[in-house]
């Protein structure tokens, strides 16, 4: 028994082998799609277990880094990042005032530094926006969105390029991949073309030396699979090497340490002068909050929430998925998808197979009135496959996108599962909650009807397993409400009233022994920027300056900036002893003094002198500018 389409041509219906090869092709084609599937979801980025919690910063940048602990993704992120990583190797610096931030551009960076493309990027960026060499952070915006669009894109390229040339990426796809997906395609495709020239589809009754003849259809087929695989190198994608899911789990080590420091999520974008790169690595890797949402790059990115879930601040990633009935009701999405499956699963197996036949007989005698050639041969099979094969594939994609729906609305009748944490993203009608046991959550879609709700509020949701149907919704805690906008504990210090520098030219010559003069920069302390400190810098253009800041905080505040000090590793400072309650020794150059809540930095460059010296200098400045009577905060 066969299927027997009368066409009028030279066709005689799928029957016996052709049959035999119709149904063989139809399931080599099946089984090509499933494994298309199979490796699809195989080759999904997978993220390791993180490693031991470490101070050892690897040899990859920070944007690099972001991508690792991303699942090999760039998020806006990274170039923030790349910016505070610019400014500990001295190519800018961050200073802050107030509430105020400005970027400068520094023309001293490390020794045997370079750039990389995307680093380059940045800097060429804050050197277009930055007037008279300074630019506050706000004018550091990515402007329009099709402009910031493809600024991001060129950036994130570079990126990716940068951690394929490391080895830390690949591309989707291996050689057996290929070699598999394009053997079973081209076994489909052999066993279709030869159904149809065993049946003799499309052949003409009056066959002539350029009528289509049977083996036109391995040609056809040829074609489809070259378009085939050139459509899968479209698909390229990033996943895990190796090598970098090392260096992932080594960076979320490093992630753990930072989020353990007490107030290091606190930090401003300033504190790069003390912390270094760290404090870049700290945004790359979501554990600086105050830092990374003070800089224009990962302002407003939808992709991206900070939560306080879990008692300590955590970045965390949202996707917005739309697809295949998500949040919809699922007996909605159950009926959708059996509708969607029965009509495009019709046309494929009943329709298609008549019309294509049919189109092909009407196609040929237009051809034949109006004289046939080679050529013209040639173009029509060519127009046929294109046109069919994008028919085809259209109604398989619909096809498989029916099934779905039906699956996914049938296993979510009547199932429901508790959510419950805080919202941390509220964008575009959307509502994202992390109940603190997850590093990527789903932003829900609310239907009408349900209350309002605001960052901070701890709710309670239930929802289907894998539509996300929201079914009920219950604001458990609203967030308590502050008379004023929340600051960092270092930002509050600069609240506290500055104290007048001690520092006079007499005094300096009397211990340098040199005739330094107030600088114009005297606001400018570059070595560390203390928000809110009044201080002053001297110099005598032969490369020796000394600065000095000082200022005073309400007693308690200053523990927390201490306690950020102490957590740093020892090659960011060294404490010194024998003056005031604390010490520290940063960079081979700033001393740091803390006495019962005044703070006095002293930043020593004198051209001639080791760092011991420089040291014993900044000491005998720090005891000259403690003795003058304490600032009341």
């Amino acid at each position: 028994m066969g299927i027997d389409i009368p066409t009028g041509s030279q066709f005689t219906g799928f029957e016996g082998g052709s049959l035999a090869l119709l149904v063989g092709g139809g399931a080599a084609m099946a089984a090509w799609l499933l494994l298309f599937a199979w490796r699809w979801f195989a080759t999904f980025p997978r993220m390791p277990d993180a490693g031991p919690e470490t101070t050892d910063l690897g040899p990859e940048p920070p944007a690099v880094v972001n991508l690792l602990v991303n699942r090999w993704r760039v998020t806006r992120t990274s170039m923030a990042a790349t910016l505070v990583d610019l400014a500990a190797r001295r190519y800018l610096g961050i200073e802050q005032y107030g509430d105020d931030v400005v970027v400068r551009v520094r023309d001293a960076p490390s020794p045997g530094d370079s750039l990389s493309p995307y680093e380059s990027q940045v800097m060429d960026w804050v050197r277009s926006r930055a007037t008279g060499r300074s630019a506050p952070i706000e004018a550091l915006d990515l402007g329009d969105p099709g402009e910031a669009g493809a600024w991001r894109k060129r950036f994130s390229k570079s990126v990716v390029n940068d951690a394929r040339s490391r080895r830390l990426a690949r591309t989707r796809w291996t050689r057996a991949d290929w070699t598999l997906l394009g053997i079973v395609l081209a076994a489909a495709l052999a066993l279709l073309a030869s159904a149809f020239a065993l049946s003799r589809l499309g052949e003409s009754r009056d066959s002539t030396s350029d009528s289509f003849a049977p083996s036109d259809w391995y040609w056809i087929g040829a074609v489809t699979w070259i378009a085939a695989m050139v459509g899968l190198v479209r698909l390229r994608d990033l996943r895990d090497t190796p090598a970098g899911s090392a260096a992932c789990a080594r960076w979320l080590g490093v992630r753990q340490y930072l989020r353990s420091r007490d107030a290091f999520d606190d930090l401003p974008p300033s504190a790069v002068t003390v912390w270094e790169r760290y404090l870049a690595y700290g945004v790359a890797l979501g554990a600086a909050q105050a830092t990374t949402e003070a800089l224009p790059f990962a302002a407003a990115d939808p992709e991206v929430a900070w939560s306080r879930t879990t008692g300590t601040w955590r970045q965390i990633r949202v996707r917005y998925p739309e697809r295949f009935g998500f949040g919809d009701a699922p007996i909605l999405v159950l009926l959708g998808g059996l509708g969607r499956t029965v009509l495009f699963g019709g046309i494929a197996v009943f329709l298609f197979p008549i019309v294509l036949p049919a189109t092909w007989g009407v196609a040929r005698d237009m051809l034949r009135d109006i004289g046939e050639t080679d050529g013209r041969i040639l173009a029509l099979a060519g127009f046929f496959t294109g046109i069919f094969g994008l028919m085809g594939l259209y109604i398989g994609i619909r096809l498989l996108a029916g099934l779905i729906r039906l699956v996914r609305g049938a296993l979510d009748v009547n199932r429901s599962v508790a959510l419950e944490g805080n919202v941390v993203k509220t964008w575009d009608g959307r509502v994202a909650v992390d109940d603190g046991k997850v590093t990527e959550t789903v932003a829900l879609r609310f239907p009408k009807g349900m209350p309002a709700t605001s960052r901070g509020d701890h709710v309670k949701v239930m929802r289907s397993p894998h539509l996300w149907h929201v079914r009920s919704f219950q604001v458990v805690e609203r967030a308590q409400p502050s008379a004023a906008p929340a600051v960092s504990a270092t930002r509050a210090a600069a609240a506290a009233t500055a104290a007048p520098a001690a520092l006079t030219p007499a005094l300096l010559r009397e211990i340098t022994g040199l005739d330094l003069a107030p600088m114009a920069s005297a606001s400018q302390f570059e070595g560390l920027s203390f928000p809110g400190a009044s201080s002053q810098r001297f110099g005598d253009g032969n490369g020796n300056e000394v600065g000095v800041a000082r200022y005073s905080v309400k007693p308690g505040l200053s523990g927390i900036f201490l306690k950020a000090l102490t957590a740093m590793p020892g090659r960011a400072g060294a404490t010194v002893d024998g003056i005031g309650g604390h010490a520290w020794w940063l960079g081979d150059k700033v001393l740091l003094v803390e006495d019962d809540g005044q703070f006095v930095a002293i930043e020593a460059e004198f051209a001639a002198l080791d760092s011991s010296a420089r040291l014993a200098v900044a000491r005998k400045l720090a005891e000259a500018e403690l003795a003058l009577p304490a600032v009341s905060p």
